[in-house]
C-alpha cells in the first residue's frame, strides 16, 4: 500500500470518530503551544544578555532627593507652586556634571539628559474629564521632550527643515522647538512650520518652531532597548530646549549613560566612580541588571506553567494511546479480515502508526497557530522583540511528532500482531 493510500486511510479513520479525535488534537495543541511559548521566553530572555549593542548595557543615574515638592497641572493656568524644601539634594544632574562624567569615565560614549512632558494647546476645548486632561489620543495634547540637543541625533532623527537648537539655547532658556513630521502636518497643514508659535494653555507658555524632523518609518527592533518606543513615536514628538513648567530649570531627574562597547562591567565602573565621588547621593541603575532581575522573577512562574503544560501534554499523549488501543480492539475482526485477504503486518503497522502521527502533527500545527496568535503578547513581554522563529515552529512540530510517535508505536504493534484466525472467530 502506498503512502498516499495510508494517509487517506488515516484521515478516514479520524473522521469516523471526529469529536474524540478533535479533543485530542486540541489538548495536544494547547500543551505544545504553552511549552513552546515558555521555551521561547527562556531563549529570548537569554538572548537579551548576549550583548550585541551598547544600548543593551546603558546605565541611568537618578538623584535620590528632589530640591522641592511641586504641584502642577498641565491644563491649569496656575503657575507651579513650590511647597518648600524637602531635603536639599546633594548632587544636581546638570550639564556640568555631564561634562565631568565624560571626562572622568572614558568608557562613556554619550550621556543623554531628557524628560517627558505633556501639555494641551492654548484655546483647546475643555476635556470631558478634567482628571485626565492630558491624553495621547487627544488631538489638542502635545508630547514634549525637554532635553539636551544630543538626544535628537542619538535617536537617529534628521532635520528636514530648519536647524536643531544648541546647548547654548538650552542654557539660555530659549523657547525653541524641533517638531516631528506628523506634528508639523497636524499643527501647520499647508504652512511653513518654521517660525510658527506653539502656544500652550499652561501659564501662557509658548515655543517657537526652529526645525522639523524627517519622517521616520517604524521598524522592528533587533534588540531590547528603552529607546525603542521613543524611536517609534519620533514623528509625534516635540523636542524643546526649555522646560515650560520650570523655565529656569537646568537640572534633570536622571541621566542616561551610553557605553562605547558591550562591556558587562560598565555599570560597575560607573557605580565605583559615583560612590567614590558622591557617596549615596545618586542611584546607579543598569538596564541589563534590571532585565536580569525581571527574568529571575519570571522563571518560577514560567517553570510552573511549563510543568502544567507538560502534564497536559502527557495526558493528551495517554489519550492517544488509549484511543488507538480502543480502536484496535474495536477493529480486531476487520483487521483479521484484512490480513486474511493478504494485507501484510507492515501495512497494518503503518496504518495505525500513521493515524497516531496524523493526530499528533495536527495538534502540533494547532499549537503553532496558537503561538503565532500569542506572538504580540510574547513580544511585549520581551520588550518588543520578535519571538516567532523557525526554531519555535520546529519545537512545536517536534514535540507533537515525538509524543504521537512514542504513544502510537504500541497500538500499531498490537494491531500488526493480531492473529487472523483468532480475529475471525470474534463476533
Amino acid at each position: 500500500m502506498e503512502f498516499s493510500q495510508l494517509l487517506r486511510w488515516s484521515f478516514r479513520q479520524i473522521r469516523t470518530r471526529f469529536l474524540e479525535s478533535l479533543l485530542i488534537i486540541i489538548a495536544i495543541g494547547i500543551g505544545v503551544a504553552v511549552i513552546a511559548g515558555v521555551g521561547t521566553l527562556f531563549i529570548a530572555g537569554s538572548r537579551e544578555f548576549n550583548l550585541t549593542h551598547p544600548e543593551q548595557n546603558i546605565v541611568t543615574l537618578e538623584a535620590k532627593e528632589d530640591d522641592y515638592s511641586f504641584i502642577s497641572h498641565s491644563s491649569s493656568q496656575t503657575p507651579v507652586i513650590p511647597l518648600g524644601l524637602a531635603n536639599a539634594k546633594k548632587v544636581a544632574l546638570t550639564p556640568a556634571l555631564i561634562a565631568e562624567l565624560k571626562d572622568a569615565i572614558p568608557e562613556i560614549n554619550e550621556i543623554l539628559a531628557y524628560e517627558y512632558h505633556g501639555s494641551r494647546l492654548k484655546g483647546a476645548p475643555r476635556p470631558e474629564n478634567e482628571a485626565f486632561s492630558f491624553r495621547r489620543d487627544d488631538p489638542y495634547s502635545i508630547d514634549l521632550i525637554w532635553g539636551l540637543p544630543n538626544i535628537i541625533s542619538f535617536l537617529g532623527a534628521e532635520i528636514e527643515q530648519g536647524d536643531l537648537y544648541t546647548i547654548e539655547d538650552f542654557l539660555n532658556n530659549k523657547n525653541f522647538a524641533v517638531i516631528g513630521h506628523d506634528v508639523a502636518e497636524r499643527l501647520f497643514p499647508e504652512q511653513n512650520p518654521l517660525g510658527q508659535l506653539i502656544e500652550f494653555e499652561y501659564n501662557d507658555s509658548y515655543l517657537t518652531v526652529i526645525g522639523v524632523l524627517k519622517e521616520i518609518p517604524k521598524e522592528e527592533p533587533q534588540f531590547h532597548s528603552q529607546f525603542f518606543w521613543l524611536r517609534q513615536e519620533l514623528n509625534n514628538r516635540v523636542f524643546t530646549s526649555v522646560n515650560i513648567y520650570q523655565t529656569e530649570a537646568k537640572a534633570f531627574r536622571e541621566l542616561t549613560l551610553i557605553p562605547k562597547s558591550t562591556n558587562t562591567k560598565f555599570a560597575a565602573i560607573v557605580r565605583d566612580y559615583i560612590t567614590a565621588q558622591y557617596g549615596d547621593s545618586l542611584t546607579v541603575k543598569s538596564s541589563r541588571e534590571e532585565r536580569q532581575k525581571e527574568l529571575e522573577l519570571a522563571k518560577p512562574m514560567l517553570i510552573f506553567i511549563g510543568s502544567l503544560s507538560s502534564l497536559a501534554l502527557f495526558i493528551a499523549a495517554l489519550n492517544i494511546l488509549n484511543l488507538m488501543l480502543a480502536r484496535v480492539l474495536k477493529r480486531t475482526r476487520s483487521i483479521g479480515i484484512t490480513k486474511a485477504l493478504g494485507s501484510s503486518r507492515k501495512n497494518i503497522f503503518w496504518q495505525y502508526l500513521l493515524e497516531s502521527l496524523t493526530l499528533g502533527l495536527s495538534g502540533g500545527i494547532l499549537g503553532l497557530l496558537l503561538i503565532m496568535l500569542a506572538s504580540p503578547l510574547l513580544a511585549s513581554f520581551m520588550g518588543g522583540s520578535s519571538t516567532i522563529t523557525s526554531g519555535t515552529a520546529f519545537l512545536s512540530l517536534g514535540f507533537a511528532f515525538l509524543v504521537s510517535l512514542l504513544f502510537g508505536i504500541y497500538p500499531a504493534i498490537k494491531a500488526a500482531s493480531i492473529n487472523p484466525s483468532s480475529a475471525l472467530k470474534l463476533e
